[in-house]
């Protein structure tokens, strides 16, 4: 090769950059005046905005990591299944909420991943995450007029057996549910 080669397309390089420079100030307005992708093509105009999501590292947050009590569920029931059960009461819980893009996930059979952008008290995300919803059964009080009284043994959801959906006899879906 020749060694005149390299200074060659060094002068083609000076010559073009010389050759292209604009003979008009070019000033480009700070902070931009479209932020995001700005596209005009005459009478076509297309300005999109860039939203960016912050996640948890970036904008703050809480993150929990919630296990399980193996050993209360019952005989012949899988965890996994209770796992899953469990992340989507969770994840109804937190969508009631209203926080953006939150992480439900599961870590192994006995662990749920609960990641929470923009909650800063922890308390409040771990009593959203794990406050069991209890099931009294209460009679209207004949004494009282607009107040209840417990039953005698209380009647709860403890002594709910497994519900399930069926039919009535106009075909109406309805829950079918027996109390031990």
């Amino acid at each position: 090769m020749n060694r005149a080669f390299p200074w060659l397309v060094f002068l083609v390089f000076v010559l073009s950059a010389f050759i292209d420079i604009p003979k008009h100030q070019i000033s480009f307005p700070f902070p931009p005046s479209c932020p995001g992708i700005c596209l005009n093509l005459g009478p076509i105009q297309v300005n999109q905005e860039i939203k960016t999501h912050l996640g948890l590292d970036l904008q703050g947050g809480t993150q929990l990591l919630l296990q399980m009590k193996v050993d209360e569920i019952p005989a012949g029931q899988s965890v996994s299944d209770y796992n899953d059960r469990a992340r989507r009461v969770i994840d109804r819980r937190i969508n009631g909420l209203g926080v953006s893009e939150p992480v439900i996930q599961a870590v192994g059979d006995d662990k749920i991943l609960l990641q929470l952008p923009g909650i800063d008290d922890i308390q409040q995300a771990n009593d959203i995450a794990t406050k069991q919803a209890k099931l009294e059964i209460k009679v209207p009080d004949k004494d009282n007029p607009g107040k209840y009284k417990s039953l005698v043994p209380p009647l709860t959801g403890e002594n709910l057996k497994p519900t399930q959906v069926v039919f009535d006899s106009a075909n109406q879906p309805v829950i079918s549910f027996e109390f031990t």
